[in-house]
Formats: C-alpha cells, sequence, structure tokens
C-alpha cells in the first residue's frame, strides 16, 4: 500500500486516538475536520499537531514506527515572474528520537515523501521545500 493523504475516517478515529499524540501538553484527537498522510503496512501517520504555533509556523507529528517525529515548518506562497505560484515549506525545526540517528537519510526521504503527499493538489501552486533543517536527535521525544 502507498502513503495515501486522506480525511481520518469516523471509523479510524479511536485508532487516530489510540496513538495518543501529544502536542505543548494537549492531547490531539480525531473529528471530522482531521486529515493525514498514512500507510499502516509501513507504520507511518503524518498530521498536523499545530497550525501557526508561537515559535514557528505550522507544527507536524510523523509517527514512524514507535518513533514520533515532529516537524516545524514555515509555508509561504509565493508568486513568480512568470506568474507561477509556489506553496514553499520551509522546515525549520526537525527533532527525532535519538534511537534513530543512525537512519538519518531515511528519515530526511520520508519526511520529503509525506510533506510532498500532504500538500492539498486541488491548488494550481507547484509545492516546494526550499530548506530542511538537520534533525535534532534527542532523548525522550
Amino acid at each position: 500500500m502507498a502513503l495515501v493523504r486522506e480525511n481520518v475516517k469516523q471509523e479510524d478515529w479511536e485508532y487516530f486516538n489510540s496513538l495518543n499524540i501529544q502536542f505543548e501538553g494537549k492531547h490531539i484527537t480525531a473529528d471530522k475536520y482531521s486529515t493525514w498522510v498514512v500507510n499502516p503496512e509501513r507504520e507511518v501517520f503524518f498530521t498536523t499537531v499545530c497550525w501557526g504555533g508561537r515559535d514557528y509556523g505550522d507544527t507536524y507529528i510523523l509517527i514512524w514506527g514507535q518513533s514520533r517525529i515532529y516537524v516545524y515548518v514555515e509555508a509561504r506562497p509565493t508568486r513568480l515572474a512568470n506568474g507561477t505560484r509556489e506553496f514553499c515549506w520551509l522546515i525549520e525545526k526537525i527533532t527525532a528520537p535519538l534511537t534513530i540517528k543512525d537512519k538519518r537519510d531515511e528519515l530526511i526521504n520520508l519526511i520529503k515523501e509525506v510533506a510532498d503527499i500532504n500538500y492539498d493538489r486541488r491548488s494550481s501552486a507547484i509545492f516546494v521545500i526550499t530548506r530542511i533543517a538537520e534533525p535534532e536527535f534527542i532523548e525522550g521525544v
């Protein structure tokens, strides 16, 4: 099964909630507006935990197996001189568990993959990642 972006179906809310996603002391639960990029066979789940946070723009969580990786993004819509619209992601910070430090390259590639799939294709803008911060591998993420 490939990674897909979809609304979290009501029948999946209990499973989504069982992932026990936390951000700044708040438990993130599924509702009718929740979306995710998901592939249960690969144990990959990617969803928004905060829109427009105080330190960074948007915050996402990537659950990869037993690892929880937080991705902090500043999103910028831009228009090029030729009229083409771009939607740029500046990934300002990535925090990941120390236990996956040896999988750094695989992690960066996975973040690129889920970010691209997460972009809403109904827009005519081109999605571009213009910056990716070096992951911070820390204990206790």
